[in-house]
């Protein structure tokens, strides 16, 4: 048996009241959510990918401490690291000289291959070089697929700089 209400009765108005309450309570806390998690995602990802940066760039300044120029570096040496931490790190590593040109990749192919250009960003070399960051989280393309591109300057004792470390990462 369906019992039908007035119109304007008070029942119906509390009924939809309480209603309308409770749905929107819950779309309230479910966009809560997904903002909390999507901020959790991004501050983590920004946390690992500082991590990983650190690490690079601690590794870079212990062979550039004695360096006056970026050739010092050019060793067996230094390319044996970059290949050691880049697997320690599950990372790729460019290094690229105060001009902002390619000297050594953990990944030669892709330069080799032309998908990637010899030269650093144009926007990152200017944060590093004018503006003087010490650390640029740049987004860039390759074709379709987006990246984040992190450099960090590597400096000698005399706080000269000798090289500037590039890590291309690719969120999950």
């Amino acid at each position: 048996v369906r019992i039908k209400l007035p119109k304007n009765s008070f029942r119906r108005k509390i009924t939809y009241l309480l209603t309308t309450s409770l749905v929107s309570s819950l779309i309230c806390m479910g966009l809560g959510s997904v903002w909390f998690s999507i901020n959790y995602y991004k501050e983590s990802n920004r946390l690992n990918m500082e991590e990983k940066l650190q690490s690079v760039q601690a590794t870079l300044s212990d062979f550039c401490k004695y360096a006056e120029q970026y050739n010092d570096i050019n060793t067996p040496d230094l390319f044996q690291a970059m290949d050691k931490t880049a697997n320690n790190t599950q990372v790729d590593i460019n290094l690229y000289d105060p001009h902002g040109r390619l000297i050594r990749s953990t990944r030669p192919e892709l330069f080799e291959k032309c998908i990637l250009p010899s030269r650093m960003n144009s926007d990152a070399y200017y944060q590093m070089i004018t503006e003087n960051k010490r650390q640029v989280i740049n987004n860039e393309k390759i074709g379709e697929l987006s990246y984040y591109a992190l450099y960090a300057p590597i400096f000698n004792n005399e706080g000269k700089l000798i090289a500037i470390a590039n890590i291309p990462y690719f969120s999950k």
